[in-house]
């Protein structure tokens, strides 16, 4: 994909995805990189969530669960919707995603 700048995570997070899906890994390592570089206090972890769906798109589950990790830490609200985003369907069957994920009471 063309290098285009970009602040929006959304954007940002959907060039990583279709990168991934081509098999263009430089492309979704570099979406991924700007998702990671955004400071924006008022993000609440919205671009680490997409930086981790673009990990688990490039088949690094380990990398993903980190980015899960500091998104919750950055201030992502946990929900329910979080066990069926499509990005985040490789993670399925892995058990340290569905602890993560696992309601506390």
């Amino acid at each position: 994909l063309p290098h285009l700048p970009c602040l929006d995570p959304e954007s940002l997070g959907l060039r990583g995805l279709v990168a991934a899906s081509l098999g263009d890994d430089a492309g979704a390592e570099e979406a991924m990189d700007g998702l990671e570089q955004l400071t924006d206090p008022y993000l609440w972890g919205l671009h680490l969530l997409h930086a981790a769906g673009i990990a688990a798109a490039l088949q690094r589950g380990d990398a993903a669960m980190d980015l899960l990790r500091r998104a919750f830490a950055a201030g992502l609200s946990f929900g329910v919707e979080l066990h069926a985003l499509p990005m985040l369907q490789p993670l399925v069957g892995r058990s340290d995603f569905a602890d993560l994920l696992r309601p506390r009471g």
